[in-house]
């Protein structure tokens, strides 16, 4: 693997340590909240909590707008 794909690994480890961190200290909050908090695009955000989803480890679960509220 060459430097630039090592870097883009860790940026995306990094960047997924941040969104870990935020739902921790806040808890139950929006993909919104998320990125504004980390400055990480909305992109960003979609596509770590959608993996972290798909990973079912019950960290992190979506939940409906009336489920949020």
């Amino acid at each position: 693997m060459n430097l630039k794909g090592q870097n883009n690994i860790r940026t995306k480890q990094t960047n997924r340590t941040q969104v870990l961190q935020v739902l921790l200290k806040l808890g139950r909050t929006s993909r919104q909240h998320i990125a504004e908090v980390t400055h990480l695009t909305s992109a960003t955000i979609t596509n770590l909590t959608a993996e972290l989803i798909a990973e079912q480890t019950g960290l992190l679960r979506r939940l409906h707008p009336r489920e949020f509220a």
